[in-house]
């Protein structure tokens, strides 16, 4: 697992400290489709925001679980953040294919509490036989 993360609560007071619900937007999982190994790659953007209206809420850590190697996020956001209602933080993940096969993975977000808010990441490494820069049928 590759964690890209701050120090706890670090240089956040308590009262600082949001109790709000984080989602991640667009929600649901994240297709990056076919791409060639270690030649194409793609991105997504996601928004990391507190669900609710009136309080905010903490961001400690993301990260990336699953195949670590074909999924980063990019370029690291600074945690640990407070994000107050209406806020949000962009995240980027990109993906590049290693080798001609399917990968998974997830974006996980946790709060100073230790709630997780998590996001299926799926992208393929496809086959190219023919060697015309693109994917096989």
């Amino acid at each position: 697992m590759l964690v890209l993360c701050g120090c706890g609560s670090f240089g956040l007071e308590l009262s600082e400290v949001g109790t709000g619900r984080l989602v991640i937007q667009p929600a649901g999982q994240a297709d990056f489709g076919e791409l060639l190994p270690d030649h194409q790659s793609a991105a997504r953007r996601f928004a990391l925001t507190t669900e609710d209206e009136v309080g905010g809420s903490s961001v400690d850590e993301l990260w990336i679980e699953g195949d670590t190697g074909a999924f980063a996020i990019t370029p690291t956001p600074e945690v640990p953040r407070v994000l107050d209602a209406g806020d949000h933080m962009g995240i980027a993940v990109r993906f590049r294919p290693t080798e001609s096969r399917a990968f998974a993975g997830e974006l996980v977000a946790a709060t100073f509490g230790g709630a997780r808010v998590r996001v299926p990441l799926v992208g393929v490494g496809c086959e190219n036989d023919d060697g015309d820069r693109g994917c096989d049928p």
